[in-house]
């Protein structure tokens, strides 16, 4: 493993610049891969977006995604947990491109989710060479070569140009990696995680499996709801007794307000409602959140549409109240007569 770049192209396909290249009835290839934008993000990443709508990430100073030595002996476990942390990172950085998008340009594209088989493998942000896990990617990046085209068909016809009809603004981008760089430089660590579990659940939601969405969003909502509890206990470790600070929740205490089964999501949500560190509307629905997904854990009870849109609005809500990352990925459907 000596690649420290990963890619992806979005699907569906975009342009991102100003506008499309084209030439009359035929795009002018040559373009396609013309950068058309560059930063450096928090913990050292870099990254760049091609007008083809490629974006690279650079991965080499950042320690959870950059190569292990060559010297090493390939381990599997070892290298798809680093695989695994870009993915997670291009998937974050997916939310934050849809929350830009639905901003600054209100636009709601349809939503993926990159897997370990859409990477574009480099070795670096600027090497030419690339490898590939599925040909449908490789043939996108094959597109920017004339050579491929069908002779006497115009380009626009191709299915790799066909479909491009989204330009995504350099504002736009410039938004998304921002925004990705505040979760990157996050104090919690989970928060990388959380904005990749998050445009899953949109994207099975878009997908109508309402049953994945809501199972998944709820994982956010249950996981930030714990953090709000850890925060309310250590937060009241110290307090007056009779005019004297005393320790109120020591540490066998806290570990069984913490740790115990007997505080489970629905006393935790019921308390932290009562001290006001809940908005009341959030627990209402999170609690018709968590009973949707106790019905179809326990019984395979059907997921509605309803349910499952809640699911995401309720996790949207939770990142916002308790981490302070202000995600909005507007959702569309999928399905077309």
């Amino acid at each position: 493993m000596i690649s420290n770049a990963a890619a992806y192209y979005h699907s569906p396909t975009i342009w991102v610049g100003s506008s499309a290249p084209i030439v009359g009835a035929d795009v002018d290839v040559s373009k396609l891969g013309e950068e058309v934008y560059r930063t450096t993000l928090s913990e050292g990443i870099t990254a760049k977006v091609l007008r083809e709508g490629m974006f690279i990430l650079d991965f080499s100073s950042w320690p959870l995604g950059r190569a292990l030595p060559e010297s090493d002996v390939p381990d599997f476990d070892a290298v798809a947990a680093v695989i695994l942390k870009r993915v997670t990172v291009l998937n974050a950085h997916l939310a934050c491109l849809y929350t830009a998008l639905s901003r600054l340009q209100n636009f709601p594209l349809e939503k993926m989710v990159v897997s370990p088989s859409d990477l574009i493998s480099q070795k670096s942000l600027d090497d030419t060479g690339m490898s590939f896990g599925d040909y449908r990617v490789a043939a996108l990046a094959l597109a920017r070569y004339p050579s491929t085209y069908a002779q006497g068909i115009p380009t626009t016809l191709d299915w790799r140009i066909v479909h491009r009809s989204v330009i995504v603004k350099i504002e736009t981008v410039t938004e998304s990696f921002r925004l990705l760089s505040t979760i990157l430089h996050h104090p919690d660590p989970d928060a990388l995680f959380l904005a990749d579990l998050h445009v899953r659940s949109c994207k099975a939601y878009e997908d109508h499996n309402y049953a994945l969405c809501l199972v998944t969003a709820w994982t956010i909502a249950e996981n930030l709801m714990q953090r709000l509890w850890n925060r309310y206990v250590d937060e009241n470790r110290l307090r007056q007794v009779a005019g004297t600070e005393v320790v109120f929740i020591n540490s066998d205490r806290r570990d069984k307000l913490i740790k115990s089964r007997d505080f489970t999501p629905s006393v935790i949500s019921e308390i932290l409602s009562l001290t006001n560190r809940l908005p009341f509307e959030l627990y209402q629905e999170i609690s018709k959140v968590r009973q949707a997904r106790n019905e179809w854990l326990h019984d395979l009870r059907p997921v509605s549409r309803d349910d499952a849109s809640r699911a995401v609005k309720t996790a949207k809500q939770m990142l916002s109240l308790v981490d302070k990352v202000d995600l909005a990925l507007p959702l569309e459907s999928q399905i077309h007569e």
